[in-house]
């Protein structure tokens, strides 16, 4: 995972959570490309979390959080773990 010097804050990533889940196609999709762009960077996921889980927030928006994070949280976890394994003295599936 990608450590940037300045990650974004909890108020751009629910920005841009909430443009990926307008009915705006573009506002849409230029929002989905930033979000391709944070995943990378750490403590993103984190974010994206603490907006799935505040529920004074639009359903909407905390769905789309619900929807990256299930989607992209196991999957930097998969990456994290293959780097771990592939550099420790003991192969994992040995």
């Amino acid at each position: 995972m990608q450590v940037a010097s300045d990650p974004p804050s909890l108020q751009q990533v629910f920005q841009v959570i909430s443009d990926a889940a307008s009915q705006n196609y573009v506002v849409a999709q230029a929002a989905s490309q930033q979000i391709d762009s944070y995943k990378t960077i750490s403590g993103f996921y984190a974010s994206v979390q603490e907006i799935a889980m505040e529920r004074n927030l639009p359903l909407d928006v905390r769905k789309m959080a619900i929807f990256q994070f299930k989607n992209g949280a196991p999957m930097q976890w998969r990456r994290a773990q293959y780097v771990c394994h592939k550099f420790s003295s003991v192969h994992p599936y040995s």
